[in-house]
């Protein structure tokens, strides 16, 4: 792939097709070989290895190596950063980046601050008799239509551990939320079907946290309905 277009680019830029092609293949290859060097170590391979490339084609080592610079550059460094990010905690997770990740995130879990998931309808006394609870956010919070439902555990203080939770548009009709009948979930199971046109194709992937939830907070965010995408 790399080192097709790194053909299509020399000849753009006037050169000659075989020089590119021999430069972004092996700055690529060399690139990926020499992945655990370190950021400086893969890029100076990635402009030898262009370079040399270039030569090699019959073309110069400095347009090679500037060839080679971008191909590590942006491709194999760009998509390192891309993976330390999905590492990073989100402060905040809203339905917008929610789908985003559901479409191009390939499955990848995310880390949530859990202390800024507005569990301020959730109070302390659904706890008494049980530490844990799934709760229903739909209607009730502003981060309802990312969550769903979440599982909390009371840890006392007002501070709760939020379980992972999945991020999917399975509704579960079969087993746990049928359509009709004495449990119906007949409008829950429309909110997930509408999510999933709303979302498009995607991976589904799991949603960890970060810390603990806070609930009873007196100061309540304004609910607002996200159906954007």
């Amino acid at each position: 792939m790399y080192n097709l277009s790194g053909g299509l680019q020399s000849t753009l830029a006037g050169g000659n097709f075989k020089s590119g092609f021999l430069s972004g293949g092996i700055s690529s290859t060399l690139g990926s070989l020499t992945a655990g060097w370190g950021d400086a170590g893969q890029l100076f391979t990635g402009i030898a290895g262009g370079g040399i490339g270039s030569v090699i084609g019959g073309g110069s080592f400095i347009d090679g190596a500037q060839m080679g610079a971008i191909t590590v550059g942006l491709n194999h460094l760009a998509e390192k950063s891309t993976a330390g990010l999905q590492k990073k905690v989100i402060k905040r997770l809203t339905l917008r980046m929610a789908n985003r990740h559901y479409r191009s995130g390939n499955g990848e879990p995310l880390l949530v601050e859990a202390s800024n998931v507005d569990l301020t309808f959730v109070d302390s006394d659904l706890f008494q008799n049980r530490r844990s609870k799934t709760v229903n956010l739909l209607g009730k919070s502003r981060d309802g239509l990312v969550y769903g439902k979440l599982d909390l555990e009371y840890k006392g203080n007002n501070r709760v551990e939020i379980k992972s939770n999945r991020y999917d548009f399975d509704t579960g009709a079969a087993k746990r939320h049928p359509w009709v009948g004495k449990n119906s979930q007949f409008f829950r199971n429309v909110f997930t079907k509408v999510g999933n046109i709303n979302a498009g194709s995607g991976t589904p992937y799991m949603i960890n946290f970060h810390g603990l939830g806070i609930i009873n907070n007196q100061i309540r965010p304004t609910l607002k309905l996200e159906f954007i995408h």
